[in-house]
């Protein structure tokens, strides 16, 4: 055991290796392959902000026209994610959208993302932050037909 005298801190330098350095795996395990796929936001309209405190969407209600994006902007310095779908809300009852409409949601987003979605249905969509949803952190947006979908 070394005493507080004998350690030394670990720098950055310490821990790189060059990759063909290392070891093959084990057994039958591949190399894990992560793909990251980066995206501009979606093309259209802002119907609105939402940001993301620490417990709470603001506003909590939003009203937009159909054909709008809103873009959630987490502003807080936790970790949320926005949605909708009932199969990963912690409770059914706190999430819904209009018949016909499709379940939107994003991963978790850190402290300063961004999160962006776009609404062609119009009518009421409940959806929460799952991590907080038991504390209350649910809100709604409210989607009217835009002046495309009205004169049809």
């Amino acid at each position: 055991m070394h005493s507080n005298k004998e350690a030394h801190a670990i720098k950055a330098a310490d821990i790189v290796r060059d990759p063909s350095d290392l070891p093959a795996p084990i057994g039958e395990r591949a190399p894990a392959v992560v793909k990251v796929t980066l995206t501009s936001p979606p093309e259209g309209p802002v119907g609105g902000v939402v940001t993301m405190g620490s417990m709470t969407f603001s506003p909590a209600n939003i009203t937009i026209n159909a054909g709008e994006q809103v873009v959630w902007k987490n502003t807080s310095t936790y970790y949320h994610n926005v949605v909708d779908d009932p199969g990963r809300a912690l409770s059914r009852v706190d999430v819904s959208m209009p018949s016909g409409a499709s379940a939107f949601g994003s991963a978790l987003l850190q402290p300063g993302a961004t999160f962006y979605h776009t609404f062609g249905k119009p009518g009421t969509y409940r959806y929460v932050c799952t991590v907080h949803e038991t504390g209350g952190m649910k809100a709604t947006v409210i989607v009217k037909p835009g002046p495309m979908l009205a004169s049809k």
